[in-house]
């Protein structure tokens, strides 16, 4: 009797075992599905190189006339199941173009998007400057982060730099834009390899997009990966900012983005008055940081590192003066750190100016002393941004243009 009771209570732990196990697959099934399409517009020339213009900031002030480098080009933004940061599923936003006169593909390139506002998402801006890629007739798919596009919330909150949220992301639109492009019967398609590449927090976000498709058993499917200045090392990226009280920093609204960015992607519930100086509440500027802009807050919380993060900041590693809420915040940057613990199998393409005035390189040559499978080029231009278009340049093998030499020339 005693027998037939233990077997009958395996039958029913392998039973429930198998149901979750059946439920867990229906779960995942849900996520990376094509869900929509928002629009489909076709852009002339004239105003792809007008939506390059209006986007980077490096062009403002310099007559160079991008029409010759642009083409006709086929934008649709689509929506497509993922899973939030609450763990449910939801519907994310992301763009796919590619050239009208492109009629057959091997590949598509997943590109991961840097840091920029919310209204500025890719999803809104007509034809994304990081689509670049798309005039060498590759296929381009881009996703809004969660936060952005579909997803935005009336609070602006986007779990920055929160690497497991940000690579389930793209991984599901890159899956659920290859179910949108099977349909477009203008489109062969006679291969089914992936390009990765992104620049600051889509270098990272290319790392992490790598790191879920091998997860999810697609290594083979990886045919190049460009990750260029990426803050690999949270910890090093974040410690650049506190290193010294008197440290200032142009663009000082990255501050309360990493923060409030990994408090509500890993759930945090940090007590801010811990975290930020006395002086951030007495002025009200806190109230500011749910529904303001990255490019307003550089603006409004000036240049001065120490006037906004709590003075338990420069106390250091690990006590932080006792501070138990910058030590959780601390604990996220390790955390999502992707230098710490992760182990691409895919060869990664590395790229950084050794005096990046907002990236540290060290990042990167961290990444390339942890990582096996890496290749690093050193980039040349000290300004951020502007390194971010040689890193675009470098992929689109447009160093020779005279357009492009023009333009750097009058940069340098």
């Amino acid at each position: 009797m005693k027998t037939k009771i233990l077997l009958l209570v395996s039958v029913l732990l392998f039973s429930f075992s198998a149901c979750k196990k059946s439920n867990d697959q229906e779960n995942d099934s849900r996520t990376g599905q094509l869900t929509g399409v928002l629009s489909e517009t076709i852009m002339s020339s004239q105003d792809v190189a007008n939506s390059l213009s209006a986007q980077v900031l490096a062009l403002t002030g310099f007559d160079i006339d991008l029409l010759p480098l642009a083409h006709e080009m086929k934008v649709a933004v689509i929506t497509y199941s993922t899973t939030g940061v609450e763990g449910d599923i939801v519907d994310a936003s992301g763009v796919i173009a590619y050239r009208t006169d492109v009629s057959e593909y091997d590949h598509i390139v997943s590109v991961q998007h840097g840091t920029c506002d919310i209204a500025s998402a890719p999803s809104k801006v007509g034809f994304p400057a990081e689509a670049a890629p798309a005039f060498n007739e590759e296929v381009v798919v881009m996703a809004d982060y969660l936060g952005y596009g579909s997803t935005e919330r009336p609070d602006l909150l986007h779990p920055y730099m929160h690497s497991t949220i940000t690579g389930t992301t793209c991984a599901d639109m890159i899956s659920a834009a290859e179910q949108y492009l099977e349909e477009k019967t203008e489109l062969r398609k006679y291969g089914d390899k992936i390009k990765l590449i992104g620049y600051s927090q889509g270098g990272a976000a290319t790392v992490s997009t790598l790191l879920e498709l091998e997860a999810r058993g697609m290594k083979q499917r990886i045919a190049d990966v460009w990750a260029g200045a990426g803050p690999h090392d949270l910890r090093v990226f974040f410690n650049n900012f506190v290193s010294d009280p008197d440290y200032e920093f142009g663009s000082t609204g990255y501050l309360p983005f990493v923060v409030r960015g990994l408090a509500y992607g890993d759930h945090l519930n940090l007590d801010f008055h811990n975290i930020y100086a006395p002086v951030i509440f007495e002025k009200g500027i806190d109230k500011l940081f749910d529904n303001t802009q990255i490019s307003d807050l550089h603006e409004i919380l000036g240049t001065k590192v120490s006037d906004i993060l709590h003075p338990d900041f420069y106390e250091g590693e690990p006590d932080f003066n006792g501070n138990a809420d910058i030590q959780a915040f601390y604990k996220s940057l390790e955390k999502h750190s992707l230098v710490l613990g992760a182990k691409p199998q895919t060869e990664i393409k590395l790229f950084h100016c050794p005096t990046d005035n907002t990236v540290p390189s060290e990042c990167t040559m961290e990444a390339k002393e942890v990582w096996s499978n890496t290749v690093y080029y050193e980039l040349h231009f000290t300004n951020h941004i502007i390194s971010g278009a040689e890193f675009y340049v470098k992929y689109l093998k447009w160093s020779s243009d005279p357009v492009i030499q023009e333009l750097f020339n009058k940069l340098m």
